[in-house]
């Protein structure tokens, strides 16, 4: 039995389109944008090792009945396996289930074998009772893909959480999923593509009190590192849009050009599709668990040489994590309902400030026309005055044109001097 998982590690770092800041920003070519990619891409790429096909008995047959296994199983302390449904030709046959025990490890698959040794065309669903994780496999039809839905829970010191993962993986290792919670409105969007990772996370369902936090972001990783580089896209919660460029030490704003933007987006929109696919296609392995368990649980139901605790293990054990779950999933509408309450505050508080800014700004506005109307009541106070006061003087006087003395003229003289006047 192959136990297979999916990348499940990511964080929130610093899509969409234009630049929404005022200032000067340089604009990336299209190549220049896609540098980090195309490095990343040209990257030799580790050659797929061919699967190993191991098989082994089971411990509760008689007859022939050959198990597919791993390796990494084989290897394993007191390692054993059981097999409740069928044989044929020397294997396993028609639905049952998988039990693959060890000291260190305890695996069960309920899935359906062919009778050649094979299953994987046949819906999966496998439980790690170890690490508390279900993963369900469905082969998508007309490629060489699977279809996977997987629950990781996490039930130890820090709390309790559950991880959910919806995607298609491909047999090259490539694959596309969602990463989602029922406690975190946080998602990531992933897609893989071996030497490339783009990393889309969508916290827009969030609350938003803080209008610098990010919403959503698009970035691209260094699957052998984990780190981001090149460029990256992010939106805030005032709706704020920036284009980032990650090669120096601190993030600088730049404007990115359309077409790298639909291209971050055809990558975004086809993860979306996956988990479309995958969504309607894991009921089929839904389905026949349903069927399985509907069988294992009645009651009736024995495995040679098992325990019946742990040959009914697979029928309540997920029951061990409900009351936990209530309790997370109520501490998570608490917290979210005060999150509301705090984006509610900071939203008034936002609208109170703009409000006052605005008062400010009429007021001074007012102001301004106030200090202007005393000014022109001044001007025209001094131009009254002006006026009244050349109103208020006196006439000036006069000197007639006509000389007196009926125009005679008068001499006297006195010694050398001869003075006349009219």
């Amino acid at each position: 039995m192959d136990k297979k998982t999916l990348i499940t590690g990511i964080s929130l770092v610093t899509f969409i389109a234009g630049c929404s800041s005022t200032q000067q920003l340089n604009s990336l070519s299209y190549s220049d944008a896609s540098a980090f990619e195309q490095a990343l891409r040209s990257r030799e790429t580790p050659t797929q090792l061919e699967h190993e096909k191991l098989y082994i008995q089971p411990v509760n047959k008689m007859e022939p009945c050959q198990l597919p296994t791993s390796r990494d199983q084989m290897i394993r302390n007191n390692f054993r396996t059981y097999w409740d449904g069928q044989c044929k030709n020397g294997y396993a046959y028609g639905i049952g289930r998988d039990i693959a025990m060890s000291d260190t490890h305890h695996l069960e698959e309920i899935t359906i074998h062919d009778g050649t040794g094979d299953n994987s065309k046949s819906p999966a669903i496998l439980y790690d009772f170890v690490n508390n994780a279900i993963h369900y496999r469905v082969a998508n039809q007309g490629d060489l893909s699977y279809s996977r839905y997987s629950e990781q829970i996490a039930n130890d010191i820090n709390g309790f959480n559950i991880t959910y993962i919806m995607g298609i993986e491909e047999v090259d290792g490539k694959s596309q999923y969602v990463q989602t919670s029922p406690f975190n409105p946080t998602r990531a969007f992933i897609n893989n593509e071996k030497n490339i990772v783009y990393r889309f996370i969508d916290n827009s369902t969030s609350p938003v009190i803080n209008p610098s936090a990010i919403t959503f972001s698009a970035e691209i990783l260094d699957p052998m590192t984990g780190q981001p580089g090149g460029v990256a896209v992010a939106r805030y919660g005032n709706g704020q849009v920036r284009h980032l460029k990650l090669d120096g030490v601190q993030p600088e704003p730049i404007v990115l050009p359309e077409e790298y933007l639909s291209h971050l987006n055809e990558k975004y929109k086809s993860i979306l599709s996956a988990q479309a696919i995958a969504n309607a296609n894991i009921e089929k392995a839904r389905k026949i668990e349903r069927e399985y368990l509907y069988m294992a649980c009645n009651g009736k139901h024995h495995i040679d040489g098992l325990d019946e605790e742990v040959a009914t293990k697979i029928c309540n054990w997920r029951d061990q994590f409900n009351e936990p779950y209530q309790r997370a999933l109520a501490a998570y509408k608490e917290n979210l309902e005060n999150l509301m309450q705090q984006a509610e505050t900071a939203e008034q508080q936002r609208q109170l400030q703009q409000q006052l800014a605005r008062q400010q700004q009429l007021q001074h506005q007012q102001q301004s026309q106030h200090a202007l109307q005393q000014t022109i009541n001044s001007l025209s106070q001094f131009n009254w005055q002006m006026q009244q006061s050349i109103m208020n003087q006196p006439a000036p006087q006069i000197v007639p044109l006509t000389p007196s003395g009926n125009n005679q003229i008068t001499c006297v003289e006195a010694g050398v001097v001869t003075k006349c006047r009219y």
